[in-house]
């Protein structure tokens, strides 16, 4: 209970985090004028919760949990301060950067603790409290940061954090236990960590963002992007290389990463966080073009979401004690959540309510996908495996984030071209004004705001489309994955 307690702060302001952007980034790109772009303040982030997360389950075993977690605190705390003092986009996507090395942290360590010391039957309970806190977070997160973004500005969305942080910090230095000593030296210790494994990662995926956005935005035989594109397979085959051969401790063991029992809830998660993401980051934007809702309402319109997202997260740790299974549980959740998705791509009104149908499935899915990969990974491989967990949510999340945003982007273009050509008005114009800014639209006339807002409809339509197939790859995975037997047995585990 010692080790929840502070890193339980850590998985709210984790959570808080996760929709203050989507309710406040269309304002934070309109007051830099480049819109288009603003997908890289959530992908920054991701990318490094993508890349670093696995790495913080292998650093919580040399350096101890009280050290790890004090690290990504601060860390975090840093990139908040950041972010909040950034005068333009660069500096904005940087620092959120850096608070993605921090906010790894926050989520991994609690669910390596949790593994480490919970009864495999009672996991989808503790887990399904555990989001409890989660969701509180998500629910607190997306109206105060639209309401932030409207009112006193959005830089408040992140200083608002720092005092959260610092009883985050104290909290840890009180109730976490030290690492017990260890006789091998600092630079032993650091030889032991897959640092070339991570790099590797971060060049491949930065790479696959930029040559998606740069083929969105620009053109996708353009020079640049075919070649970053190539880079990010050559990174690829490198990481790959690294885990299997070179790596004497590598982050994501390749034996894990196809392991026969793991793969299929590993793209569960994927699918599943990558078709959420999609729908959280760009619902908002619907809400404030189409529907003309203000930051603030677009970002209680996601409040119901959340409010089921937690009540499924409950429903599927409880399920899964109560019965002992897991494989018909994650069957039904993502099926759940496919059907969501669908309603809320072809919803006309009430995206907000056909969402939280999408959120309700997503919660119970992942909870009881907690259990399978705990429960296929055996004793032994645990901490590593869940860790790997988050690097399938973490990358499902940045290329939901970055693959609807291109399709947004792409639509907007061709779209707005389409419905314009036969006015008198300057075209390219006015698809640049549109892209960069949402306060561009009000100096339109009526009737151009009126196929402007038409425009943005059918464009996030095609992204909730992408949505929808990829909530299906969820469920399709979800028929491979293999039932395991749930005791009563405790998890062994070392506390630090």
């Amino acid at each position: 209970n010692n080790q929840i307690v502070p890193s339980g702060i850590g998985i709210f302001l984790y959570a808080f985090d996760s929709t203050l952007i989507p309710a406040s980034y269309a304002v934070i790109g309109s007051d830099f004028n480049q819109l288009e772009h603003t997908g890289w303040i959530a992908t920054s982030y991701m990318l490094m919760l993508a890349s670093i997360q696995p790495l913080y389950g292998k650093l919580s075993d040399i350096f101890g949990h009280k050290s790890c977690l004090l690290f990504a605190y601060s860390v975090y705390g840093f990139g908040c301060l950041g972010c909040g003092l950034s005068s333009n986009l660069v500096q904005l996507v940087a620092a959120r950067a850096l608070s993605g090395v921090g906010g790894a942290g926050l989520t991994t360590l609690i669910s390596v603790l949790v593994a480490d010391v919970v009864p495999l039957r009672s996991l989808g309970a503790w887990n399904g409290a555990l989001n409890v806190i989660f969701v509180l977070g998500q629910t607190a997160g997306s109206p105060l940061g639209g309401y932030l973004a409207d009112g006193p500005g959005w830089r408040w969305s992140f200083l608002f954090q720092l005092p959260l942080l610092v009883l985050g910090c104290l909290s840890g230095l009180v109730m976490l236990k030290p690492p017990e000593a260890w006789e091998e030296s600092t630079l032993a210790k650091l030889k032991r960590i897959d640092f070339m494994g991570a790099f590797s990662l971060i060049v491949a995926v930065v790479a696959l963002l930029v040559g998606l956005d740069r083929g969105g935005n620009i053109a996708w035989l353009d020079t640049t992007t075919l070649a970053v594109l190539i880079t990010s397979a050559v990174a690829f085959t490198a990481f790959w290389t690294i885990e299997l051969k070179f790596a004497s401790e590598p982050f994501a063991p390749c034996h894990i990463l196809i392991h026969e029992g793991l793969i299929a809830p590993y793209l569960c998660d994927f699918f599943s966080i990558s078709a959420d993401s999609c729908l959280i980051f760009f619902l908002p934007l619907f809400f404030q073009v189409v529907e003309t809702q203000t930051a603030a309402q677009a970002g209680t319109l996601l409040v119901p979401a959340a409010i089921s997202a937690t009540i499924g997260t409950l429903a599927g740790g409880w399920s899964v004690q109560r019965s002992g299974k897991f494989w018909w549980l994650i069957v039904c959740g993502y099926s759940t959540q496919a059907l969501g998705t669908c309603l809320v791509a072809f919803a006309v009104y009430a995206k907000g309510i056909t969402y939280s149908i999408a959120s309700f499935g997503c919660g119970f899915g992942i909870t009881a996908t907690v259990v399978a990969i705990v429960g296929n990974a055996g004793k032994g491989a645990q901490a590593v495996a869940t860790s790997v967990s988050f690097l399938f949510r973490s990358t499902g999340a940045v290329v939901g984030i970055l693959i609807g945003g291109t399709i947004i982007q792409i639509s907007l273009r061709s779209l707005l071209h389409n419905r314009l050509e036969a006015t008198e008005a300057d075209v390219d114009e006015i698809v640049n004004g549109v892209r960069a800014s949402l306060s561009y639209i009000y100096t339109l006339p009526v009737s151009l705001q009126t196929k402007v807002r038409l425009t943005y409809c059918e464009a996030v339509f095609y992204a909730c489309i992408f949505a929808t197939v990829f909530a299906l790859g969820s469920l399709l995975s979800a028929f491979r994955i293999t039932e395991k037997s749930i005791s009563h047995h405790s998890t062994e585990g070392t506390e630090q």
